[in-house]
């Protein structure tokens, strides 16, 4: 378990990792968070709960989210109802900060960190 932004989070994956300063915030303390880069451990992730993410806008500016697909955490009227065929190139999710569907391309993913 790792501190983000004093919640401890769990770190899942062992890909390709580095350090982004947005997903550390300020009071994480010295030491570094692995960020996971993989867009399907990132679709599993959110699945299981709260997710922080970082990507690249189609304008791009930088994206810094907390979302989910777990259906709890979702409010009634906004939950998905699977008339849409899933697109291959965006990954959507809940933005629990902002209370709204958003979706993300897939290749601009910057990295992600569970929280608990």
């Amino acid at each position: 378990m790792k501190k983000v932004n004093n919640k401890e989070t769990s770190l899942t994956c062992n890909l390709h990792s580095q350090n982004l300063p947005s997903l550390t915030g300020e009071g994480a303390g010295e030491r570094p968070t692995t960020i996971c880069h993989d867009i399907e451990a990132l679709e599993e992730a959110l699945k299981k709960g709260v997710v922080h993410i970082v990507y690249v806008k189609k304008n791009g500016a930088m994206r810094d989210a907390h979302g989910t697909r777990v259906t709890a955490l979702i409010p009634e009227g906004y939950r998905a109802q699977g008339r849409r065929k899933p697109s291959p190139l965006v990954l959507t999710y809940w933005d629990t900060d902002r209370g709204g569907w958003r979706c993300l391309l897939r290749n601009r993913l910057m990295g992600f960190v569970e929280e608990h």
